[in-house]
């Protein structure tokens, strides 16, 4: 953590709290919408100056199985600033989000990328055309922004999950974490224990890292 990260703490923590405020009055497609629009890359996920980010994508990219990946999903992907880094490690990668402004803006940053694909599309309303297609499939601080947020929904989407994979594929489930200092990091917990509960899902790696937990989960064959 360096000092110069303080202020990706404070953008982040502007960016949840006007997303809040949207939502009072948009669902949260819309809601995630308009805060891209207005904020561009509202929690500075690529920026150069941020380097805990990038460390942490390095080290939760370092959690998975050594093993080359034929198709990845990264779930939630936002502007796909993690799903470019998936390059290394697979084969084909779809990037899927609720937000038709940052998929747009993610489509025109991979251009010249053909292993890399992007789409709007809703966790809780994924195509069934999906199933049993990824050996892997990454969620990055992406679940406790859906709304409503409930036990239920998450074990929804936990079940859709796990039908996205292909026997013995890899789940890399990671959330923000500060002592419950915020919403998110409230449910973090949570959100774990309920796909640690999976009967079709076995945990192979769990871990408590500064400010995030990471976890990786493998599909029964």
């Amino acid at each position: 953590m360096w000092l110069s990260d303080i202020r990706f703490w404070i953008r982040s923590a502007r960016s949840d709290a006007q997303l809040q405020r949207l939502l009072r009055e948009h669902d949260n497609a819309q809601s995630l919408d308009l805060l891209y629009e207005e904020r561009k890359d509202p929690w500075g996920l690529d920026s150069p100056h941020f380097r805990y980010q990038q460390i942490k994508y390095a080290t939760m990219l370092s959690l998975l199985p050594s093993r080359r990946y034929k198709r990845a999903l990264d779930l939630g992907c936002g502007l796909g600033n993690l799903t470019r880094r998936l390059r290394n490690h697979a084969d084909q990668i779809l990037g899927i989000d609720v937000s038709q402004v940052a998929i747009a803006q993610a489509t025109r940053e991979a251009t010249e990328q053909s292993n890399l694909q992007f789409q709007q599309g809703d966790a809780l309303n994924l195509s069934r055309d999906l199933d049993n297609g990824f050996d892997l499939v990454v969620i990055a601080d992406t679940l406790y922004y859906l709304s409503p947020l409930s036990d239920e929904v998450l074990q929804t989407v936990r079940e859709r999950v796990v039908q996205l994979l292909v026997p013995g594929g890899i789940l890399l489930l990671v959330n923000h974490f500060t002592l419950n200092f915020d919403p998110g990091s409230r449910w973090s917990p949570k959100i774990h224990q309920v796909f640690r509960s999976a009967p079709a899902l076995t945990t192979i790696h769990e871990s408590r890292r500064p400010f995030y937990l990471a976890s990786v989960f493998e599909k029964s064959l």
